[in-house]
């Protein structure tokens, strides 16, 4: 009997291909800061800093399972300039990287709205989201502006959390939160390495939204879809699979 849904953020219910403007606020806020210190830099300097910045986020996401906050990795990026800064420059800094999306906002992605509501009427539903800038009480937020928040029982955030996806401790975390058993949960999600491996190495189905055009389906998943409208359908498919549900 399938009694839970649980759902990645970025590329399955907000796209993550964010507005130029995103970036572009990003330098310019590094530049004004660095100005204010003394320590001015080209805007090439800072694009660069911030690129192996990412580089650095993702070898700590995919080897050691976490997700650096954004102190931790604006830190990089001051280092790579060769700044040193004092604590209060960092912690604004912070605070604008992480808000950000919540002024230059990423796009909901078609048919959630509609589709988010209809799964909730039948399984429980929670968020299992790996972070980078924006942190959990952020994207919290993001989601309450779109009337979405109240539809989850629960929500992981790695920022909150001790571990990433894959590790399946995530997983488990959640779906003893949810009081179902992994084989009672469907996960949903873009990402074949976090998603669809993290949600079958701890029991559970998992369903793949292709969320880019470059995106490959995983062999393992269960199923794979191209736009959210399609999930209702496809899991209640996935229910009928494994029987009827019980009544209450």
């Amino acid at each position: 009997m399938l009694r839970a849904v649980t759902l990645d953020f970025w590329d399955t219910l907000f796209g993550w291909n964010l507005d130029p403007a995103y970036g572009q606020r990003q330098v310019e806020r590094l530049a004004d800061e660095l100005s204010q210190l003394g320590e001015a830099r080209a805007e090439l300097e800072i694009r660069v800093a911030l690129q192996r910045a990412y580089e650095w986020f993702d070898r700590i996401w995919i080897g050691e399972h976490r997700t650096p906050g954004a102190a931790e990795t604006l830190g990089v990026v001051l280092a790579t300039l060769a700044v040193s800064e004092p604590g209060e420059t960092l912690a604004r800094l912070a605070t604008f990287f992480e808000e950000l999306v919540l002024e230059v906002q990423p796009e909901l992605l078609s048919g959630v709205s509609k589709a988010l509501p209809q799964l909730a009427a039948h399984y429980r539903l929670a968020l299992i989201v790996d972070t980078g800038f924006a942190p959990g009480k952020v994207l919290r937020e993001l989601l309450s502006r779109h009337g979405l928040l109240d539809l989850f029982a629960c929500a992981y955030f790695s920022d909150e959390g001790a571990w990433s996806k894959p590790d399946r401790r995530v997983f488990a975390g959640v779906l003893e939160e949810l009081g179902v058993a992994a084989a009672e949960a469907v996960h949903v999600g873009d990402s074949a390495r976090t998603d669809v491996a993290g949600a079958k190495a701890a029991g559970m189905l998992a369903v793949q939204v292709l969320g880019s055009a470059s995106a490959r389906a995983a062999p393992s998943a269960d199923a794979v879809i191209g736009r959210f409208d399609e999930l209702p359908a496809v899991v209640a498919d996935l229910a009928a699979l494994q029987g009827p549900r019980e009544s209450s």
